[in-house]
């Protein structure tokens, strides 16, 4: 019986190493390109509907072929000057046959983003009545507070989403939310942990009195390398209390 020489053996391994990290090279090189070239195409398509919407205000010449053209989001030069209150734009757009009907990722017609955008500007002005979590005014701050536990979820959250990527104090924000406690934003919270995440907010998650929020906070914690202790905490903001 003849043996293969134990250099051959370790050569085929090497050989067979070799190969699998190229083609681990080649896929992550192709995942890249095609990542980059989804971003282009997006970041075109926002530009297309952002320039349309720009000649529909400024009685500009328009291009109607990209009259219904939609976003990333969804969203169309009518839904965007919907939520903007562009009315001299709105107009024009539905005189040139915009898509009054057409609806965006989250469901919304055109008109509906209107309703949205009240939401938001709500939300901007419940978080900017906020300190570190405490009301300054509390008297000022309630009628914002009832209108938001008033409002349907279906408009509250992705209200809450769109004002998350534009506010840069997001710790208002989240205890703003805690306090109205909308049930159904819960998970839209949790990812807003993720995605602007602060030992700070995930304290505020730790103690809202939310089991949702509590085990985001733990998955943040886990995956940012914080320890988390067990110790008397009042809290700024409790789940659905003013």
């Amino acid at each position: 019986m003849v043996e293969e020489p134990v250099w051959t053996i370790v050569g085929l391994a090497l050989i067979v190493c070799v190969i699998a990290m190229i083609v681990s090279v080649v896929r992550l090189v192709a995942a890249e390109r095609a990542t980059a070239t989804r971003r282009r195409r997006d970041d075109d398509l926002r530009s297309r509907v952002t320039s349309m919407l720009t000649s529909a205000n400024d009685t500009g010449s328009l291009d109607t072929a990209d009259l219904n053209l939609q976003n990333p989001d969804g969203d169309s030069a009518l839904h965007l000057a919907y939520h903007e209150g562009r009315k001299a734009a709105i107009s024009r757009l539905i005189a040139l046959g915009a898509d009054e009907t057409l609806v965006n990722d989250e469901g919304f017609t055109p008109a509906e983003m209107a309703d949205v955008a009240a939401v938001e500007r709500l939300l901007k002005r419940a978080a900017a009545c906020l300190d570190r979590g405490q009301w300054r005014d509390p008297d000022k701050a309630r009628p914002l507070y009832q209108s938001l536990r008033q409002t349907p979820p279906h408009f509250y959250n992705p209200a809450l989403v769109r004002f998350a990527l534009r506010t840069t104090n997001h710790r208002n924000l989240v205890c703003l939310a805690v306090k109205v406690g909308h049930r159904e934003s819960q998970k839209r919270l949790a990812t807003l942990l993720e995605a602007h995440g602060t030992e700070e907010i995930a304290t505020v998650y730790l103690n809202a009195g939310s089991r949702v929020l509590a085990d985001a906070a733990r998955r943040w914690a886990a995956a940012n390398g914080y320890t988390i202790h067990t110790t008397p905490y009042g809290g700024t903001a409790r789940w659905g209390v003013f």
